[in-house]
This record gives C-alpha cells, structure tokens and sequence, in this order.
C-alpha cells in the first residue's frame, strides 16, 4: 500500500471496507462533515467528548481511526488499555 496512505486517517479510512445496516459489504466512501471534524479532533493530543446525534458514523469513524493509529504504533499493545 502506498506510503503517502498512512500520512493522515482521512486518506487511510476511504480505503477500509465496512458491512452496512442492510448487510452489504463495501467501502467507506466519503466521510461526512461530522466525520471530518472527528478526525481533526482525533489527532489533537486532549480528551475527546463527543455530543451527537445518532446514524452520522461517528462509531464507524472512531475505529477506523484507531485501526489507523494501531497500525502506526510503535507499540501498539501500550496504546491500548483496558
């Protein structure tokens, strides 16, 4: 996969494959502007509290931002804590 990919989340998260409500297996396509300001806020190093509303993909775009930062991480077994 080409390098320039794992610079930022915005460019990774396109390339990930989900299954929708209705079962269907495919890309994230585009990221929605509620998605957007969640990766910008993802990659600011404080506390992120999130007031939503429900079906904007905001639980879609958290983890396909911490597949993006699990696959960067040096160690990625201290990046997650339970």
């Amino acid at each position: 996969m080409n390098s320039k990919v794992f610079r930022h989340p915005q460019w990774f998260i396109p390339r990930l494959t989900i299954i929708d409500p209705d079962g269907r297996i495919g890309p994230i396509r585009r990221l929605r502007p509620e998605q957007v300001e969640f990766v910008d806020a993802f990659l600011q190093p404080r506390p992120i509290f999130v007031l939503k509303s429900r079906q904007i993909g905001i639980t879609t775009i958290t983890i396909a931002c911490f597949v993006w930062w699990l696959l960067l991480a040096e160690d990625p077994e201290a990046l997650v804590q339970v």
